[in-house]
């Protein structure tokens, strides 16, 4: 089948499709109306007294044997303004009381912040000319790294020496080391 051929197939289709949509959109509802008021007779029929007959929006029902009422009108939708609780929502974080009473917590000394564990591990180093490059691993990740050089605005390489390289954390100002070699 040729495109011309293939595209005039999936046209032809389509309107066919949107016909028949319009078609059954348009069709009066009275068929369906009929089968529901049949289902309902039926129904009503065959139910024991205490089960009540079909209500048509609006109405009240009331029931013969309990006397009591169904209020339709109060079946309505929310209130645009009211609260609505979202059945999806992580439950709120309980938040536990310390064991300890609040003049032992007040009196102790919050302690200082401390970079964390030096995240870089020593692999090799090259030296060409006056500059000395530095390979070092993070996990996966492999670098390269020379004086001065900022690694993920973190850490700075402030010094590299023969037998240790210093780190600067940033965050903190703190020196870290790595050593590279043996100690003379």
């Amino acid at each position: 089948m040729t495109p011309r051929k293939r595209w005039f197939v999936i046209a032809g289709l389509m309107v066919s499709t949107l016909v028949a949509a319009a078609w059954v959109h348009n069709a009066p509802d009275d068929n369906a109306a009929d089968i529901v008021a049949a289902v309902a007779d039926k129904a009503s029929s065959r139910a024991s007294s205490a089960a009540p007959p079909i209500a048509e929006p609006g109405e009240r029902h009331t029931s013969p044997s309990s006397g009591s009422h169904v209020d339709l009108d109060k079946l309505t939708a929310r209130d645009a303004d009211a609260p609505v609780r979202d059945p999806f929502a992580l439950p709120a974080p309980k938040i536990k009381k310390p064991l300890r009473s609040n003049a032992a917590t007040a009196s102790a000394p919050v302690p200082a912040p401390v970079a964390p564990p030096m995240p870089f591990t020593y692999m090799g180093k090259l030296h060409s000319g006056p500059d000395t490059n530095v390979f070092l691993t993070q996990g996966d990740r492999s670098l390269i790294v020379h004086e001065g050089d900022t690694i993920d605005s973190i850490y700075r390489v402030e010094h590299i020496a023969d037998n240790e390289i210093t780190l600067v954390y940033l965050p903190l100002g703190e020196r870290q080391k790595i050593v590279i070699g043996e100690s003379q």
